[in-house]
């Protein structure tokens, strides 16, 4: 017989209640791989952004820091003397080795006696070539001076020489 006041377990039908089994990661039950793959589609995307934005920054940064053509130096060194726009043409021949400037004469002045527009011509044309020596070699350099449309003046310089003038008709 049982004592009073204390119960006594009745079994029950059914079995005790446990943790269900749970297995651990990776065997058994499948993945979900739309996660992972969509993560490593994110890092390719954003990992080729960056290598094509690296590669059009390095493309602009090496047009910026190019060197200019020699006809644009040529042009800025003679317009650095004579004066700003007074270059009209400039060609430049590599494989003969020769260089041909036209610039508007701006020396000349209309009172000036023929022996000042002579010096004053065979001076800004022997300028301009030392300029151009001082920083490219040609075998020939050719300097056509204009004035109201004419060649006034043609200073050239061969080699090591000095220049030589041959001024128009007009001037002789």
């Amino acid at each position: 017989m049982a004592k009073a006041g204390r119960a006594q377990p009745v079994a029950s039908p059914r079995p005790p209640r446990r943790r269900p089994n749970v297995p651990l990661r990776g065997r058994g039950r499948p993945r979900n791989w739309i996660p992972i793959a969509g993560y490593i589609a994110f890092v390719l995307i954003v990992g080729a952004a960056i290598f094509a934005w690296d590669q059009a920054y390095e493309a602009r940064q090496r047009r910026l820091f190019a060197p200019a053509p020699p006809q644009v130096i040529v042009r800025n060194l003679i317009e650095s003397i004579v004066g700003t726009g007074t270059v009209t043409d400039v060609t430049l021949d590599n494989k003969a080795g020769t260089l041909d400037v036209t610039i508007k004469d701006v020396l000349s002045k209309p009172g000036q006696s023929l022996e000042e527009k002579k010096k004053n011509l065979s001076t800004e044309g022997a300028l301009a070539i030392q300029f151009v020596e001082s920083r490219f070699r040609y075998k020939t350099m050719t300097v056509h001076l204009v004035q109201d449309g004419k060649v006034v003046a043609t200073v050239s310089a061969s080699g090591q020489g000095a220049p030589t003038t041959t001024y128009s008709p007009d001037l002789k």
